[in-house]
């Protein structure tokens, strides 16, 4: 809050000289044209009278010549607010209706991983500390063995395509699956399941099955607890993601570089290619939100369908996901576990990064981080997929990405806040409720990352740090 407090206070005695510098020659350019229509007027009727003009004439040439300098001066002061805009736009961008956004430190140019001048990854160290932990990613999804079709059609073919090579793949399963996985799906004389076994890493959690509410919201929470608690030293990052996802794996390592994996945060897909929504919409059943959450910006989180977490915001999210308060969330809401996390993570107030994928296959842009429903009926399947993406403009590696930070504090206007504080302290779960997501829709600003022309990834030169 100090540097916030600092940076305004700057950006204010910045944008007060340069305003009173622009209003300062406006008023010597309003007296001086003033006066030289006073003084051209004089001469034109002292001359008008010698021709025999008439005073009509004169008072005409007398109020053009003013009119043109008025034009004059409204055209210098709008070019003066644009100047007093752009100067002190890197002190205006750094917070704005609780957006983290271009601190000077938070900007870096990777143009090249060969040039010796480009700082390594951690360059966007949020907390001002050396990180020498790993940066692996884990990818993480979930399944239900009722039959192997979720297997055939999504987890086997992702392993074919954007997963290739040797790394492991988690896959959450009900604890009802267990015999039906290791006697059935994978049992030993399986060829055609064989390879795949060998990499997929099953973990098992005692949750109900089902494909909206509760399940999903009980896998995802048992699922990357489990992940902290078993792998947590080997990774950086934790991908939470649906079965039917196409993940463009170097395009998002490429953008992890500059990121330190303690630091608090995680990156969210928003909705329908990175648009945020109201808290606990829309709910499972597909209809309106059980409640009509603010819209004010500060109430407004997006979705994590997927979602990453860093190692520093996965270990603050297990917090609540030890006392069941994601599949608490998910139960009040009437929501799954995709629009659940938006709530869970906006009460622990978790900075994001948004990385944005469209709601099914045909929505896909080449700058999009992978795209959502792979191989359902009326969308492309992975093999179509990856070519799609294969054949993006440019290579990845010469990509330069730009960190747009979304950094929520709605939570603490809550009343749940101001008798319990912090989630991250509780020793029980208290579930949020209508009356605190309400709000009262008082800030005017929108959603800077909808109105900014693709922001998470452009080719624009940004200060080298």
């Amino acid at each position: 809050k100090t540097e916030q407090s600092q940076v305004y206070s700057h950006e204010g005695e910045a944008k007060g000289r340069l305003t009173s510098l622009a209003y300062s020659i406006s008023a010597r350019r309003i007296a001086n044209k003033g006066y030289h229509c006073t003084r051209g007027s004089a001469a034109q009727r002292s001359k008008s009278k010698r021709r025999g003009g008439s005073s009509d004439t004169m008072a005409v040439s007398t109020r053009v010549c003013r009119s043109l300098g008025g034009i004059f001066t409204v055209a210098l002061l709008f070019l003066v607010q644009v100047v007093v805009y752009v100067g002190t736009k890197p002190q205006r961008s750094a917070v704005t209706a609780g957006w983290l956004a271009r601190y000077d430190s938070q900007q870096v140019v990777v143009e090249s991983k060969n040039d010796p001048n480009v700082r390594k990854a951690g360059s966007l160290d949020l907390d001002g500390h050396e990180d020498e932990g790993t940066r692996e990613v884990a990818y993480i999804t979930y399944a239900h063995l009722k039959d192997t079709k979720r297997f055939e059609n999504h987890i086997f073919p992702s392993m074919d395509t954007w997963f290739r090579g040797d790394e492991p793949y988690f896959v959450v399963l009900g604890n009802q699956w267990m015999e039906a996985y290791h006697h059935g799906l994978c049992k030993n004389d399986s060829a055609y399941f064989k390879p795949y076994c060998e990499r997929m890493v099953p973990i098992f959690v005692n949750c109900s099955e089902g494909y909206y509410g509760e399940s999903p919201c009980c896998k995802n929470e048992k699922g990357m607890l489990h992940m902290l608690e078993e792998h947590g030293d080997r990774y950086g990052w934790f991908m939470y993601m649906d079965d039917d996802m196409y993940i463009r794996r170097e395009y998002l390592t490429r953008y992890l570089e500059p990121l330190y994996p303690s630091d608090t945060m995680v990156l969210a897909s928003g909705r329908n290619g990175g648009r945020l929504t109201k808290l606990g919409s829309p709910s499972f059943e597909f209809g309106n939100a059980k409640y009509n959450c603010s819209s004010d910006i500060e109430y407004m989180y997006p979705w994590g369908q997927p979602i990453i977490y860093s190692h520093g915001a996965l270990v603050r999210a297990a917090v609540g996901f030890r006392l069941g308060g994601l599949v608490k969330q998910c139960l009040e809401y009437g929501v799954t576990h995709d629009v659940g996390n938006g709530i869970y993570h906006w009460m622990f107030q978790f900075p994001e990064l948004r990385i944005p994928f469209p709601g099914n296959t045909h929505g896909s842009d080449h700058t999009h981080f992978g795209s959502h429903s792979v191989g359902r009926e009326k969308n492309w399947n992975y093999n179509q997929t990856d070519a799609f993406f294969r054949e993006a403009r440019g290579n990845p590696g010469n990509t330069t990405f730009f960190h747009e930070w979304h950094n929520v504090t709605g939570f603490q206007q809550t009343a749940l806040y101001k008798d319990w504080g912090d989630p991250f302290t509780w020793t029980e779960w208290h579930t949020m409720n209508v009356s605190d997501c309400a709000g009262n829709d008082t800030s005017k600003y929108g959603d800077p990352f909808v109105v900014l022309p693709k922001p998470w990834t452009t080719r624009r030169q940004m200060l080298r740090r």
